[in-house]
């Protein structure tokens, strides 16, 4: 089941690497969008590696991207949570062997014409990837982000718990190179 739900996950990460073309003269590009193509054999992140601002995996950071479909997006991380239990709702628990983890942060999206859709993916030190999980709590930060809001919440990961934290990934664009990403 695991391999399955991370198979899957590597193909929506390779469906946004290729579904947004070409970015290269876009003055509001931070990063190329040339990705070589991913495959269920790649374990190595860094082959398809998002592309776009990259800052530290600490409080505090901020990044900015200007995606041609979503507008400006600004990403702060106010804190991270290990464990993060206490953000699970009630009757939810943590698997067995795993860990929550979650970060919390605020995002502001303003001066675009659609509403900027979120997906979010944390890459463990073993290279592993796993998409961020609904706690069924209010706390959630929610994938979508409408024009002219700031939203505040966690965004939350289930992982085993021998594993630790390389980067989170924010994807805000189906164009690529417009990634926020928080690296230890």
């Amino acid at each position: 089941m695991k391999r399955t739900l991370i198979l899957a996950l590597l193909g929506m990460v390779a469906l946004t690497a290729c579904g947004g073309g070409d970015n290269d003269d876009d003055p509001g590009a931070t990063g190329s969008s040339d990705r070589p193509e991913a495959t269920s054999e790649t374990k190595d992140f860094d082959a398809f590696r998002p592309k776009g601002v990259t800052v530290p995996l600490k409080a505090g950071s901020t990044a900015e991207v200007t995606p041609p479909d979503a507008g400006k997006v600004k990403m702060t991380l106010k804190s991270i949570k290990s464990p993060a239990d206490e953000l699970l709702a009630p009757g939810l628990t943590v698997g067995e062997g795993s860990q929550m983890w979650a970060i919390e942060a605020v995002v502001e999206v303003s001066g675009g014409s659609e509403t900027a859709v979120a997906d979010f993916v944390v890459e463990t030190t073993d290279g592993n990837l796993y998409g961020w999980m609904g706690t069924a709590s209010p706390h959630d930060l929610l994938y979508n982000f409408a024009q002219g809001t700031t939203r505040e919440g966690f965004v939350s990961f289930q992982f085993p718990e021998d594993e630790k934290v390389a980067r989170v990934v924010a994807s805000f664009s189906s164009y690529a190179g417009y990634d926020i990403i928080f690296e230890e």
